[in-house]
């Protein structure tokens, strides 16, 4: 019998273009890998909304290729099966009972009242059962909107900008949840944030995209997403590049640094307010010695 070849995309964009009315996607291209934790990351306004409709399929492209789950998302009517959103955008209808809600939902999807259980304790929503959304604090409904992931268990899981909703240690134990899901049933997590410091325990990687256009990706080894580690930047001015950040060493058109305390995306910024271009990011590990000051050759 010939077996099934996973897909190892579990969404990808290639040269993706997009004229919109806030901001225009200039040949966007990244990829999202099954079974993996991978955080979109931009300031407000920056395209990350834009590229979630079109993972959706609720916008369309002008130029380039997308897929996800191995399927054109505008064409394919098997995808919204295979996929959750969970949006900072969208309300919860307010007039709904939470049980209600989990029941139309199983009938759907086909989940059993045990995961519907399970997802209520889990996410301490339990006393909440029988009541209607609009009576329940306000918190606690953004929390309400990861039930249906977490009952359904899909190939692809999509948060959207829920660091507006959700305070910091809220977000933290979502993302566990979410990546203890992704651990267990090889799923793909795939979350858009402005600010990249609550995933960072639990991304395998990272695409920073400003003014529609994608400027770095990122990607990690398992459990080596921490501060402290050495990365290594191809940047396009390596001089100032060295004195910005203070530079443990250079490798011809790259800076080496220790990575900040407060995460890749502000060595980042840094670079990008003194007009200097990012060419590639690649954390090297701490076992990467590099003496303090030591100039390997500049370019």
């Amino acid at each position: 019998m010939k077996q099934l070849v996973p897909i190892m995309r579990a969404i990808e964009f290639q040269k993706v273009s997009k004229e919109d009315t806030y901001v225009s996607l200039k040949e966007v291209s990244f990829a999202a890998q099954s079974g993996e934790v991978t955080c979109l990351t931009g300031p407000p306004g920056s395209g990350k909304g834009t590229i979630v409709s079109i993972i959706a399929g609720l916008t369309s492209i002008d130029t380039g290729m997308v897929r996800v789950l191995g399927m054109d998302p505008f064409s394919s009517m098997r995808l919204s099966r295979g996929c959750a959103l969970v949006s900072g955008r969208h309300s919860l209808p307010s007039n709904l009972y939470m049980d209600d809600m989990l029941v139309h939902a199983s009938r759907l999807y086909g989940f059993t009242r045990d995961d519907a259980r399970e997802a209520l304790r889990l996410l301490d929503l339990w006393n909440e059962r029988h009541l209607r959304i609009s009576r329940i604090p306000s918190h606690k409904v953004e929390i309400a909107k990861f039930l249906l992931p977490i009952c359904r268990r899909p190939e692809l899981m999509i948060v959207d900008c829920m660091d507006k909703a959700l305070d910091a240690s809220q977000l933290s134990f979502i993302y566990s949840c979410l990546a203890d899901i992704v651990r267990s049933k090889a799923s793909t997590l795939f979350i858009t944030t402005s600010d990249r410091r609550s995933v960072e325990d639990f991304a395998n990687s990272f695409v920073r995209i400003r003014d529609g256009n994608v400027k770095s990706e990122l990607s990690l080894s398992a459990g080596d997403n921490r501060s402290g580690s050495r990365l290594r930047i191809r940047v396009s001015d390596v001089v100032l590049a060295s004195m910005v950040l203070n530079a443990v060493g250079v490798e011809g058109g790259s800076v080496l640094i220790r990575e900040p305390p407060d995460g890749i995306s502000s060595a980042i910024a840094l670079l990008e307010e003194k007009g200097v271009r990012i060419k590639s990011i690649e954390r090297v590990g701490e076992e990467f010695s590099v003496g303090e000051g030591e100039d390997t050759g500049a370019s």
